[in-house]
């Protein structure tokens, strides 16, 4: 057999999909969450995505946000993790003092339950959208004090994967615009 290319086609760029390992996303609907996952997906990881929502309409986007990410990378895993019940339970032991700290204590648990689908999918890493701030550097620096090290940690033997381990994108100035760009190409090409 012999394949023979005519035209040349320009492509997303980047490594082959799969080869630097699975990560997690945590997938706000924003824009920075799915540019990241974007970024990680071209540097050849391949993204499995984490959305906590409210029961809410809210979860369409996302399915549409999977689908364009999966244009890159091909087929997609997609948790939807209910998220209301920890919320509440944030709210209620909080509520005499400490509400300040709600938003912290939900991001602390959004970071716990993505740990947990990381181990079991055999993931290397958490990716998030995060900008690093002077807003949310002290809620990062907070995020940060309980290392998530352990994931894959009886996977990770050699010094290659300790690399990886841990990687939290910052999705930085490819912003806004960019992500524009990667929609109206997927939208191009029908998905």
């Amino acid at each position: 057999k012999a394949y023979i290319y005519g035209e040349k086609i320009q492509g997303v760029g980047g490594l082959p999909v799969g080869t630097a390992g699975r990560v997690v996303c945590l997938l706000s609907g924003g824009i920075d969450s799915p540019v990241s996952a974007y970024r990680m997906a071209s540097r050849g990881c391949k993204v499995i995505f984490v959305h906590f929502h409210n029961y809410d309409p809210f979860i369409a986007k996302i399915k549409k946000l999977v689908s364009i990410l999966s244009g890159y990378q091909g087929r997609s895993k997609a948790y939807l993790i209910p998220f209301k019940e920890v919320q509440q339970k944030i709210i209620k032991g909080t509520m005499k003092e400490g509400s300040e700290y709600r938003m912290l204590l939900y991001r602390r648990m959004m970071m716990k339950m993505a740990e947990e689908v990381a181990r079991r999918e055999h993931a290397l890493g958490l990716v998030a959208g995060d900008h690093m701030s002077a807003a949310d550097g002290a809620q990062i620096r907070c995020l940060d004090a309980a290392p998530l090290d352990r994931v894959g940690a009886a996977r990770r033997e050699g010094a290659a994967r300790d690399r990886l381990a841990q990687r939290r994108h910052d999705a930085g100035n490819f912003g806004k615009a960019a992500f524009a760009l990667l929609a109206a190409q997927a939208r191009d090409r029908g998905h």
